[in-house]
């Protein structure tokens, strides 16, 4: 087993537990002791876990979770009108003819796939969610897409590792989109797992313009990992059903705020 897929073991095994014993990784992964704590020093330097006597726990701050993970077909379900405002506003705003634009896993983001029809033939999409790979495939136009390839994690279908990191190295586009799990004042943008965490970062990097897409529902939601410091976001995105006080931050901070009415 790699180290990224012994990485993503142990976040997996926190996300449901919360803490685990020393004896207990040592017997799931199947690794030596060495090893083992290697890996542990490389996630605690990462803000995603502490160690304690005889094994590790998750890090929690006070603010609603958002470390657990549910499947793709699971996610864009929730709050998907919420999703779809916001997807069809980007295309509509954002997007134009000859555009390289880059679209991370997250089910907000692959929403812009279903009103891309007047434009795809003409622009480039770079992606590391087969999910979305999928989606352009059901839709009766051409199109110009690019999937990264890399370690695929079943449950966000999504590809990550060393290969992806590597292609968004690579590749650069005008435009990110890009969404997360959850937004706090202090933190921004977090996410639960790191492996997706560390591709963003790489998209991030390589991107002209970076615009978060963050329905409202997502708002004081913490989860293990910021994803994007706030200096990187050109554009922010949510809906009309943003709390005040959220709205009045957003603005403060200085983020060039775009709110669709639903």
């Amino acid at each position: 087993m790699l180290a990224e897929e012994r990485k993503e073991v142990i976040i997996s095994r926190l996300e449901k537990s919360g803490s685990m014993s020393t004896k207990e990784l040592l017997e799931v992964l199947g690794i030596s002791s060495m090893t083992l704590w290697r890996d542990i020093n490389s996630l605690e330097k990462q803000g995603v876990l502490k160690r304690i006597h005889g094994g590790i726990t998750a890090i929690k701050k006070p603010k609603r979770s958002g470390i657990a993970e549910n499947t793709v077909s699971v996610k864009r379900l929730i709050n998907e009108g919420k999703k779809l405002a916001l997807a069809e506003y980007a295309v509509r705003n954002f997007i134009s003819p000859g555009d390289i634009i880059t679209l991370e896993g997250g089910t907000t983001v692959a929403s812009i796939v279903q009103f891309l029809e007047k434009l795809a033939e003409t622009i480039t999409i770079l992606t590391n969610s087969m999910y979305i790979c999928n989606l352009v495939t059901q839709f009766n136009y051409e199109y110009n897409l690019v999937c990264s390839g890399g370690i695929l994690r079943k449950i966000s279908n999504t590809f990550v590792g060393p290969s992806a990191q590597a292609f968004f190295n690579s590749h650069k586009s005008n435009i990110l989109f890009i969404s997360s799990a959850g937004f706090d004042n202090e933190t921004g943008l977090t996410d639960p797992n790191p492996l997706e965490v560390q591709v963003k970062q790489n998209m991030i990097q390589n991107a002209d313009k970076v615009i978060a897409l963050l329905d409202s529902s997502k708002f004081d939601v913490h989860s293990l990992m910021k994803v994007v410091d706030f200096k990187d976001i050109d554009i922010f995105v949510t809906d009309s059903c943003i709390k005040p006080e959220d709205k009045a931050f957003l603005m403060t901070a200085g983020f060039d705020l775009r709110v669709v009415e639903l």
